[in-house]
């Protein structure tokens, strides 16, 4: 079954949530948004979105691997079976959002001499 993300009406509730959180916050030059343009009131709430989608994909995705690592602490060489144990390995990684650290789960098998990831 293909990925079907979040409906608008799920995307708009989590919204709603974080919002108070961001723009309450007093070192927020959106929370005192006198003076300020219209353009630089987007340009600024562009760069807290792109940051916070950053942020966002990193953690969704060290929880991702903590899971893997959690379920299967040892995955098998895809080219002679033999267990190995999952580590992590930390990538820089370029998103949408703009660049990001991904602990990525990678093994090394010794009889094969070769490294593979199990990761997403």
């Amino acid at each position: 079954m293909p990925f079907r993300g979040p409906s608008p009406a799920e995307l708009d509730r989590v919204v709603e949530q974080v919002l108070p959180l961001i723009i309450d916050d007093p070192n927020n030059p959106l929370s005192r948004p006198v003076g300020l343009t219209f353009a630089q009131i987007e340009q600024m709430s562009s760069r807290i979105g792109q940051r916070l989608a950053a942020r966002l994909t990193e953690q969704a995705l060290d929880r991702h691997s903590d899971a893997t690592h959690a379920a299967t602490p040892e995955v098998a060489c895809p080219k002679c079976a033999i267990l190995n144990r999952l580590t992590r390995k930390k990538r820089r990684v370029t998103t949408a959002a703009g660049e990001i650290e991904y602990h990525e789960p990678a093994s090394h098998c010794v009889d094969c001499r070769r490294d593979f990831f199990s990761g997403p």
